[in-house]
């Protein structure tokens, strides 16, 4: 394996398809990362099948590095998903902010600075799912200051609630970073955020979360084993990304948030 070249070390990701991939090959990658990291990146730019996708997402979390986020956020879940793609996603994601805490936090506290809503969204459940690090709190706070920025009410509400919500994982459902975060966006709050605030409050009060929970799965259980089904094609969100007053993806002509934004 050591004479085997970066390209072919990836391009065994596709030839295995849905089967099982040796694991000296999953070993390989991760030793050589540098050189396997931008091909890696250049496989979800690609149109392959989501096995292909799965894999490459979960070999970019366990070489670890901040500056990937941005990529491995975009296939995050949205409403209702739950697949290998966006599982590997997440996983890459709580595994390069446990590894590299501190440029996690840099990354996203600059991404937030100009980021839509679906994207800010992303980055509050991966400061959420963070071990005990400082800055946390920091960070969150940076964010909030995206309230006054974005220009659609529903958008405030959805990111006032998110903070708080963020702020509860990170301190407790009633810790002092849940009190100021609230002071600062209870303006920006509905019935509706109030509802959702409390029903969180009420489940991390009976099963409180820990962030330093270790990560129950490797990156060899998600990459080596094989997949159930064969893909069907080239990797499509079913529920894009898109801003809550642009048409919806449905077609139905009725913006997002009127119709499956709801």
């Amino acid at each position: 394996m050591e004479s085997t070249q970066p390209k072919d070390l990836v391009q065994a990701l596709h030839s295995a398809g849905i089967d099982p991939l040796d694991r000296s090959i999953v070993e390989e990658i991760v030793a050589r990362g540098p050189e396997c990291l931008p091909l890696l990146l250049d496989v979800l730019n690609s149109e392959v099948d989501d096995a292909v996708i799965a894999r490459a997402l979960a070999l970019i979390g366990e070489i670890g590095d901040a500056a990937a986020l941005p990529s491995l956020f975009q296939f995050f879940a949205g409403e209702e998903e739950d697949d290998a793609v966006t599982e590997c996603a997440e996983w890459a994601g709580r595994r390069i902010s446990h590894r590299f805490p501190a440029e996690t936090l840099s990354t996203m506290t600059d991404l937030a600075g100009d980021a839509d809503m679906p994207l800010l969204s992303d980055i509050c459940k991966t400061l959420a799912a963070m071990p005990r690090v400082p800055g946390r709190a920091e960070t969150l706070l940076s964010i909030a200051k995206r309230l006054e920025s974005l220009e659609d009410e529903y958008d405030e509400a959805l990111l006032a609630v998110t903070l708080v919500i963020t702020a509860m994982f990170i301190d407790g459902p009633r810790g002092e970073l849940v009190a100021t975060v609230r002071n600062k966006v209870e303006p920006h709050l509905d019935s509706q955020s109030h509802k959702d605030i409390k029903s969180v409050e009420e489940e991390l009060l009976n099963d409180p979360h820990d962030p330093d929970q270790a990560e129950e799965i490797d990156v060899y259980t998600l990459v080596c084993e094989g997949f159930e089904e064969e893909p069907t094609g080239p990797y499509v969100r079913e529920e894009p990304k898109v801003g809550r007053n642009d048409p919806c993806w449905c077609g139905s002509g009725k913006k997002f948030k009127k119709c499956h934004g709801q």
